[in-house]
């Protein structure tokens, strides 16, 4: 019984061992490959020319995780991928992305306080306006943004409802229907003397 389980133990220690050896061994293999080419994938809107600029890796680059890395960060840093991926294949670097939509329109209900042109300033401040591409950890700010102006101006109990419409060829449509509330008033103005 005892002999089993040394046998045992031994057994997946030399199975872990030479497991994390071939990994090892891979890894080595892929740091000092040279890219014989760039592939991309996914791509729409965005040109393959321009992914490659956006990227700046080029053929004949070495492959290391530090490029895979800083080609991931220049790709994210231009806010028009939402997921992004870099293998290697033999020699072949593939960059796979999945494109943010575009904004197409930014429709406006319901305001009347402030001016359209006012509300689109403060959209466009966030980071979302019309031909950019759509972000959603910028549209959840949108409700805040619209509500700190109607805020400023007295109207407390505004309310912002937001919705975004996916259309054909990856956009979409954003609407905005405010509530603008009523005016806040003041009831009175007591001094209590010292």
């Amino acid at each position: 019984m005892i002999k089993n389980k040394i046998f045992f133990l031994l057994l997946i220690f030399f199975v872990s061992s030479s497991n994390q050896t071939l990994a090892a061994e891979n890894d080595n293999q892929l740091k000092g490959t040279p890219i014989n080419a760039i592939i991309i994938k996914g791509n729409e809107r965005v040109s393959t020319s321009s992914i490659l600029s956006y990227s700046e890796v080029k053929v004949g680059d070495v492959y290391t995780r530090d490029l895979t890395a800083q080609i991931i960060q220049n790709l994210y840093r231009t806010k028009y991928f939402e997921d992004i991926e870099v293998t290697l294949d033999f020699n072949n670097l593939i960059i796979t992305v999945i494109e943010r939509p575009i904004i197409t329109e930014v429709v406006i209900d319901g305001n009347s306080i402030i001016n359209t042109e006012d509300i689109i300033g403060a959209l466009d401040g966030v980071g979302l306006s019309r031909a950019r591409p759509f972000d959603k950890n910028i549209f959840d700010k949108v409700g805040q943004e619209l509500v700190r102006l109607y805020y400023d101006r007295g109207r407390y109990s505004a309310e912002i409802n937001t919705s975004v419409a996916n259309l054909e060829r990856n956009r979409v449509s954003i609407s905005l229907l405010i509530e603008e509330g009523e005016a806040s008033e003041i009831q009175g103005i007591k001094i209590n003397p010292s």
